[in-house]
């Protein structure tokens, strides 16, 4: 007696081959993707709580002050009309809307600053305030998390 045995084991492996070129050709969209949101959760922590990496709110280290600035940075940023009660490194906009996504390809995402002049102003801001523009735990794993949602949601189509 004869029995015939079938087996769909090349489809499968076909299948879960297919998953994984969609995921390697989706990594370097991935990887840009989860530098913007690096990029974007450093700058709002900056900006709506001004606090550094370490998550300390920064504050002028002046005697004298308005809001968290030192009275004269403090009176110059109110003639512009700009907010005093927290340190956001704001005061033109040159240096945050330099702040994103240098470089991304397939091996990896670089964040940072395009030009020297804003790396300069932020590197004595740092020097000043503390580490600023790196990532906390929380949103390095934010990130990282989203990368791996990204990875997920491709495996599963």
């Amino acid at each position: 007696m004869l029995t015939d045995i079938y087996s769909n084991l090349l489809e499968v492996l076909y299948r879960e081959q297919e998953r994984l070129e969609a995921i390697k050709s989706g990594t370097p969209r991935n990887l840009r993707n989860t530098a913007e949101v690096a990029a974007e959760l450093v700058r709002r922590r900056i900006q709506e709580s001004g606090r550094n990496v370490a998550g300390v709110q920064m504050t002028t280290q002046a005697r004298e002050r308005l809001g968290k600035y030192s009275k004269y940075h403090g009176r110059t940023r109110q003639r512009l009309n700009l907010q005093v009660a927290q340190i956001d490194f704001t005061m033109n906009g040159n240096l945050m809307s330099a702040w994103g996504v240098l470089s991304s390809d397939a091996d990896g995402s670089s964040v940072g600053f395009d030009n020297d002049e804003a790396a300069e102003i932020a590197n004595h801001l740092e020097g000043y305030f503390g580490e600023a523009f790196g990532m906390t735990n929380d949103e390095r794993n934010r990130a990282v998390n989203g990368f791996l949602d990204q990875v997920h949601e491709t495996f599963n189509r």
